[in-house]
C-alpha cells in the first residue's frame, strides 16, 4: 500500500499534493490531497491494480467521461481522472462531513421525516442520472455523503466505468460490482444488463435500513445474504416500526420486488409513492392491501411485546444470533402530538410490566397527566391542573403498577390508573424543589430536595430524614431508582459531568459509588441502565446483592434529551424495556452569519455551547464534549478562514470540564470555567494563552461555581457569574492580576447572570429574572447607579456591538437588536429583529456572539424539528448478553 501511495504521489505531483489515506473499499483506496492549481482539498480515488488491469486505462478514461457530465445538486461531481504508472484514478471534491453509513452506525435509525428527506435527495440524483442513461450500480450508505445535512451521491464513476469497460472479465476473475446487502436480485444473480430499477431496489434497501435499523435481507455469510435477496420476502416496515405510514411501507415493498417488472417504472414514481398515499399500483400493491388487516394486527402485537419487554428479549436474542450477530435490538418509536402538543419537560414513566406509559402534557392551557397502554393509540387523562401549577421534574409508578406518583404545588401525590382524586402523600415546600423520587418494594417513597433525602410511607405518614455520613454529606443525592427488597436505592451524587451513580443504604445513609453516570434505572435481568451527559444511554451487568457492576457497559441509544446535564429523559420497566425521549433535532449547529445574511453551518455536534468570537472575528472559541470521553468537555478553537477546528484544552486527560470561555480585548488570553480534578463538582475561573502555548492556570477559587462572561475594555477586570449553591446567581468582578478581592456588581433576591461591559467601559448589560422571567438590563459600570430595562417581553444573553450603539439579546424565537443611546440617560431609540433562531438551553451565557463592528455573528443553534416528541423503546437484555 505504501508503494501505491508513493507511485500516486509521484505521478500527480504537478497537480496534486497527496496527504494521506482517508478510506478504503473493495475496488479503490481514497486519498486526501491538495489541488495545487485551485487551492482546495480534493479526494483522489485510486482503483486497485487488479481492477485497473481488467478495465484498461484507455477504456476507463473513455467511459468515466460520462460521469463528468452529471451535474446535479445531489451528485458529487467528477473533477479529474487519469492514469499514472499503470494506476487508474479519478478526483472528486472533498466533502467535510460524514457518510450516511457513519450516521447510521451512530444512530441506527432515523426519524421517518429525515429518512424520507434523504431518500428524496438521493432519489432525485438517481432519477436525473437514469434519464441520461447512467446507472449507479452501488447505492449504499457508504456512497451517500452528508454535506451540511444534505445528501450527496458519490462514486457514479467507478461502477459505471468498471461495468462498461470491464465487461465479462469482472465475473471471470471473481470481482463484483455492488454490495451484497444492497444488490437487486437481478444484480445478485449476475445479470449484466441492469436498468434503473436495480438502483431503485438499492435505494429502497437504504430507506428500509434508515427506518427499521436493519437491512431487509441479512445473513452470516455473503452467500446467505445473496440467497435471501433472491428467495425471501422482507418483513413489512410497518410491522417493524409502527410509526412508518402504511403508504411508505407499501411503496418500499413494491420497490423491493424480486422481479424488476413488479417495481415502479421509474425512480421518480417511487418517490411520488413515498410522498402521496394511493400512488402505489399493480399486483404487488393489491397483495399488500389485501393483507393490510393482518399486517396491522401483527404490528400492534409486536409493538406491544417490544415495548412491554415480555417475550422480545428471547425473540430479539434469537433473531440477532440467527441472522445478524451484531445487529441492534428491536426498536420502536411513536410520537405524542395532536391536541397534546408536547410532553411537559419531556418527563415520562414506564410501568414495571412495561405495558403503560405515563406523561404530562399541555392541553387547552392546562396541564394533564396521561396514561397510555402501549398497545392502544388512545391516552387516558388521569388528573388535570391549572396552567400555573408548579411541578417537580419527576414521575414514577408504584411497584405493582397501579399508581403513578408525582409532585405538584406543595405536595407529593399519587393517583390510581383507574382514575379518581389524587392522594397527598406528604407536604413539601415547593414541588419544583424535588430532584428525585422512587417507590420502594416495602411501601415507602424516597424523595430528595437539594439539602436532604427523606422517606415516607406511600399511603402517607411520618417523614423520616435519611442520615448522611462522611465528608461529602452535604452533596446533593438525587435521581433515585428502587432496588428489589427495599432498604436500598440506586441514586446519583452531584450534578453534571462529575455526577456519580451508586447505591444508597437508607438506614445508614451510606452511599457507595459505582460509576460516573446520571439517571439510574434497574432491570430484573440484573442490569443497570443509565445516561450520560452526551445523550447516550448505556446498560451494564449489575450484582444487586453486592451493589457492584459485573461487566462492561454497552451503549443502547444515542440522542436522548438531557436536562441540566444531569437528568436523561428516560424510563424503564423491570421486565427489560427502556424508553427515552428524543427530539428529531439532536445535534447543535455552529453557524456563522456575515452582514446579516442567512447563516452557514461550520460544525455539527451533539453537545456544543457558548461560542465566542475573537476580537479580530477570525476565530471562534466554543466548548463541546469529547466523543471519546463524554464525561468531560473541552474548549476548541475554530479558524474561520481555514475552516478547521482544533482542541485547546484536554479535559478528558486532566479530568476537568472546560467551558464558557471569553477572550481578552487583545485576543491573547482566554478566561474559562473549569472544575478541579480532585475537588467536588464545582467550577472555578482559569486563564490560559489563546494559542495554547501554556496550560490553564487558576485565576480565582470561591465556594460554589463561577463562569466568566467578559473582560473590561482595558483587560484588567474579569466579570463573572457566581453561583454559591444550586439556587441563586449573581454578577461579580475580579482583578485579573489578583491584586484585590472580587466584589459584587449585581445581586438581587432572584438571579442575575451573563454580564457584558460596553466598549467604552461605562455600562454593564446582563439578564435577571426579577419579573418571573429573564429580562435584559443595563446599569453603570462599575457602579453605583440605577438599572434600565432594555427588553420588553423576555430576553437574555446581551451582547454589545458597533461601538456600544447596539445591544443584541435573545428572545424565545429570535435575536433582537436594540439601538441605544448613552447620553444623560441610557435610552433605547429603536428595536429590530435580526435572525429567527432557537437556542439550546444548557448554558449560563450567550449561545451567540457579535463582532465589534456588528458585521459578523456566530450562533449555536438547534435545527428546527416538527413540534412533537419521539419516544423510542429498546429491550435491554438482548443487548447486554
Amino acid at each position: 500500500m505504501a508503494d501505491l501511495l508513493s507511485r500516486l504521489k509521484a505521478g500527480v505531483a504537478d497537480r496534486y499534493r497527496v496527504d494521506r489515506e482517508i478510506g478504503q473499499g473493495g475496488m479503490a483506496t481514497v486519498y486526501l490531497a491538495d489541488d495545487l492549481r485551485h487551492g482546495r482539498q480534493v479526494a483522489i480515488k485510486l482503483l486497485t491494480p487488479e481492477l485497473g488491469a481488467i478495465i484498461g486505462g484507455k477504456r476507463f478514461l473513455t467511459e468515466i467521461r460520462v460521469t463528468a457530465n452529471l451535474q446535479h445538486p445531489h451528485i458529487l461531481g467528477l473533477i479529474d481522472s487519469g492514469e499514472t504508472d499503470g494506476l487508474l484514478y479519478y478526483v472528486m471534491p472533498y466533502v467535510e462531513g460524514e457518510s450516511l453509513r457513519a450516521r447510521l452506525d451512530r444512530e441506527r435509525q432515523l426519524s421517518v421525516s429525515e429518512a424520507l428527506r434523504i431518500t428524496r435527495e438521493v432519489g432525485s440524483a438517481l432519477d436525473y442520472a437514469h434519464r441520461r442513461g447512467v446507472i449507479h450500480r452501488d447505492i449504499k450508505p457508504e456512497n451517500v455523503l452528508l454535506l451540511d445535512g444534505q445528501a450527496m451521491v458519490a462514486d457514479f464513476g467507478i461502477a459505471l466505468a468498471a461495468s462498461r469497460a470491464g465487461g465479462a472479465r469482472l465475473t471471470e476473475t471473481g470481482l463484483s460490482l455492488g454490495t451484497p446487502s444492497y444488490m437487486s436480485p437481478e444484480q445478485a444473480g449476475g445479470e449484466r444488463d441492469l436498468d434503473a430499477r436495480s438502483d431503485q431496489y438499492s435505494l429502497a434497501c437504504m430507506l428500509y435500513e434508515m427506518l427499521a435499523g436493519r437491512l431487509p435481507h441479512t445473513g452470516p455469510t455473503v452467500q446467505a445474504v445473496l440467497a435471501a435477496v433472491l428467495t425471501r420476502e422482507p418483513e413489512s416496515l410497518d410491522v417493524l416500526r409502527t410509526t412508518v405510514p402504511a403508504h411508505v411501507s407499501e411503496a418500499v415493498h413494491i420497490a423491493l420486488a424480486k422481479l424488476s417488472a413488479d417495481r415502479f417504472k421509474t425512480t421518480a414514481k417511487f418517490l411520488t409513492a413515498l410522498e402521496q398515499p394511493g400512488q402505489s399500483t399493480g399486483a404487488t400493491s393489491r397483495r399488500t392491501t389485501a393483507s393490510r388487516g393482518a399486517t396491522s394486527m401483527r404490528a400492534a402485537v409486536v409493538a406491544a411485546l417490544a415495548v412491554a419487554g415480555l417475550t422480545l428479549g428471547s425473540i430479539g436474542g434469537w433473531m440477532a444470533r440467527a441472522s445478524q450477530p451484531s445487529a441492534p435490538p428491536p426498536r420502536y418509536q411513536f410520537a405524542i402530538e395532536g391536541d397534546r402538543t408536547h410532553v411537559l419537560n419531556e418527563i415520562v414513566a414506564l410501568s414495571p410490566d412495561g405495558r403503560t406509559l405515563a406523561y404530562w402534557a399541555a392541553t387547552d392551557g392546562r396541564r394533564t397527566l396521561y396514561a397510555r397502554a402501549l398497545d392502544n393509540l388512545q391516552s387516558r387523562a388521569l388528573v388535570t391542573f391549572a396552567a400555573n401549577e408548579t411541578f417537580g421534574a419527576l414521575l414514577f409508578f408504584s411497584p405493582d403498577g397501579k399508581f403513578v406518583a408525582f409532585a405538584s404545588g406543595n405536595a407529593l401525590r399519587h393517583v390510581s390508573l383507574e382514575g379518581g382524586e389524587p392522594v397527598t402523600v406528604t407536604a413539601v415546600k415547593n414541588a419544583a424543589d424535588l430532584v428525585g423520587a422512587t417507590w420502594t418494594d416495602d411501601g415507602e417513597i424516597v424523595f430528595s430536595t437539594p439539602d436532604a433525602v427523606s422517606r415516607v410511607p406511600a399511603l402517607g405518614g411520618t417523614v423520616t430524614r435519611v442520615p448522611r455520613r462522611g465528608a461529602d454529606s452535604a452533596a446533593t443525592i438525587h435521581s433515585f431508582a428502587a432496588l428489589p427488597g427495599g432498604g436500598r436505592v440506586l441514586s446519583v451524587r452531584g450534578f453534571g459531568v462529575k455526577a456519580e451513580l451508586g447505591v444508597l443504604t437508607l438506614a445508614t445513609g451510606e452511599f457507595r459509588a459505582t460509576t460516573r453516570a446520571i439517571t439510574p434505572l434497574y432491570l430484573a435481568s440484573g442490569h443497570l441502565v443509565f445516561g450520560r451527559p452526551d445523550g447516550s444511554i448505556w446498560s451494564q451487568p449489575f450484582n444487586v446483592r453486592s451493589g457492584d457492576t459485573t461487566g462492561s457497559a454497552s451503549r443502547i441509544a444515542q440522542g436522548a434529551i438531557v436536562r441540566f446535564e444531569s437528568v436523561t429523559r428516560m424510563a424503564a420497566s423491570r421486565t427489560g424495556a427502556v424508553c427515552w425521549v428524543s427530539s428529531q433535532a439532536t445535534e447543535a449547529l455552529l453557524q456563522l452569519s456575515d452582514n446579516g445574511v442567512s447563516p452557514r453551518t461550520l460544525l455539527q455536534h451533539v453537545r456544543m455551547w457558548s461560542p465566542r468570537l475573537s476580537p479580530s472575528a477570525r476565530q471562534i472559541a466554543f466548548a463541546k464534549y469529547d466523543a471519546t470521553e463524554p464525561l468531560f468537555a473541552d474548549l476548541w478553537i475554530f479558524d474561520v478562514a481555514s475552516g478547521t477546528d482544533q482542541r485547546l484544552t484536554s479535559g478528558g486527560v486532566e479530568h476537568r470540564d472546560f467551558n464558557d470561555a471569553t477572550w481578552s480585548p487583545d485576543g491573547r488570553w482566554l478566561a474559562m470555567s473549569a472544575n478541579d480534578s480532585t475537588g467536588p463538582a464545582v467550577q472555578h475561573l482559569y486563564l490560559m494563552p489563546a494559542d495554547g502555548s501554556a496550560p490553564p492556570r487558576k485565576l480565582l477559587e470561591r465556594v460554589g461555581t463561577q463562569w466568566p462572561s467578559d473582560f473590561s475594555p482595558d483587560g484588567k477586570w474579569l466579570v463573572f457569574t457566581d453561583r454559591p449553591d444550586e439556587k441563586l446567581r449573581s454578577i461579580w468582578v475580579a482583578p485579573v492580576d489578583g491584586s484585590s478581592a472580587p466584589r459584587v456588581l449585581v445581586k438581587t433576591p432572584y438571579s442575575a447572570a451573563a454580564g457584558r461591559i460596553s466598549p467604552d467601559g461605562k455600562w454593564l448589560a446582563f439578564h435577571a429574572d426579577d419579573t418571573g422571567q429573564n429580562e435584559v438590563y443595563v446599569q453603570p459600570f462599575p457602579g453605583p447607579g440605577a438599572r434600565v430595562r432594555i427588553s420588553t417581553a423576555g430576553g437574555r444573553m446581551p451582547v454589545w456591538s458597533r461601538g456600544g450603539s447596539e445591544l443584541s439579546y435573545a428572545t424565545a424565537t429570535a435575536i433582537q437588536i436594540a439601538t441605544v443611546s448613552a447620553g444623560a440617560e441610557f435610552t433605547v431609540t429603536a428595536r429590530r429583529q435580526s435572525l429567527p433562531i432557537t437556542f439550546p438551553e444548557f448554558s449560563e451565557h450567550a449561545q451567540y456572539d457579535v463582532s465589534v463592528d456588528g458585521k459578523r455573528m456566530v450562533l449555536l443553534t438547534m435545527p428546527s424539528a416538527p413540534n412533537r416528541i419521539l419516544i423510542s423503546t429498546s429491550v435491554v437484555d438482548s443487548v447486554a448478553r
